[in-house]
């Protein structure tokens, strides 16, 4: 039990550390199941089974390695830190992809609110319309005679103002809702050039760690086991760091040089989230929206035109 009861305060002490930062707002992501989770329920779960595991004669890195409530990113990211004596790597391991997953919800974030502020206006817009210019139009057609024709929609929709409201407001908190829940959890791959910026981002780190734990005197085949990577999974370039013949160059060089490249690759990807796609996403939007309300203007006027001839 001695020889096992330092290595467990090691991953007991960093578990603590790790509730501090997540109570400090540093996203933290333990990957599979426990992604929907927070992580003071992960963690509480995490020390339980290893605290359990060892009192049963298991070492703490065995215990790591084979229990099944620990999720995968945790799991390699606690065996580096059992195998290094420098927290870094294993934080990042952590934390980097939480933060691109963060990144990711506040660009989804930026995007419902441009498209709910340009929804917002159309609605006042739509308000007044039923509201002051519709009644006014209906009067005037009944003084020549003419039937609501089109201004039975508009009349119908100020009839029934508050349900349809009041179903608005419902679903607009129950979107808000999900979304707190949920956001989260959505990933890359569902939007349109997403997989490459994701990709981007993980080789990145993948280069990153790998030089980072070879700086620390980590073997090469030892960090590709604490990274979760194989070189069959790997993109050439990194894939040429880690196995190519680099004529004498450092390997930990040389991963650095390929991280800064894909870094530098996800940000040239990442423009486009920040300000192409948000910006065409509420142009489309706000464009239905203004053919909408320009049409629910113009029918009735072709209306009484056709009514004329």
């Amino acid at each position: 039990m001695q020889t096992t009861s330092k290595p467990l305060d090691r991953i007991l002490t960093w578990n603590d550390q790790l509730l501090g930062l997540s109570a400090a707002g540093i996203p933290i992501d333990f990957g599979g199941a426990s992604a929907s989770e927070s992580v003071t329920s992960s963690v509480e779960k995490i020390n339980a089974a290893l605290t359990l595991a060892v009192a049963r004669g298991q070492t703490v890195a065995h215990a790591i390695e084979h229990e099944a409530l620990i999720p995968d990113r945790y799991r390699q990211a606690a065996l580096t830190l059992l195998r290094t004596a420098d927290a870094t790597v294993p934080l990042d391991m952590l934390t980097t992809p939480a933060r691109t997953q963060r990144e990711l919800t506040m660009n989804l974030s930026r995007w419902f609110f441009q498209v709910g502020l340009v929804f917002a206006l159309a609605l006042l817009g739509f308000i007044y319309l039923i509201f002051a210019a519709a009644p006014r139009i209906r009067a005037y057609f009944g003084s020549l005679g003419l039937s609501d024709g089109p201004l039975a929609f508009l009349t119908f929709a100020r009839e029934t103002f508050w349900g349809w409201l009041l179903l608005l407001i419902a679903g607009f908190a129950a979107a808000v809702w999900l979304w707190r829940k949920h956001a989260n959890q959505i990933v890359w791959s569902v939007f349109p050039g997403g997989k490459r910026y994701q990709d981007a981002c993980d080789n990145a780190d993948t280069a990153s760690h790998l030089a980072n734990l070879m700086q620390r005197e980590i073997s090469l085949d030892d960090a590709l086991l604490m990274s979760g990577r194989t070189t069959d999974s790997m993109p050439p370039l990194l894939r040429w760091a880690v196995q190519g013949d680099l004529e004498g160059e450092p390997r930990d060089r040389a991963l650095q040089f390929v991280a800064k490249t894909y870094q530098q690759k996800a940000a040239y990807i990442a423009t486009l989230w920040r300000f192409v796609v948000p910006a065409v996403a509420a142009s489309v939007v706000g464009g239905a929206i203004v053919l909408a309300y320009a049409l629910a203007l113009f029918l009735p006027w072709l209306h009484f035109l056709e009514a004329l001839t």
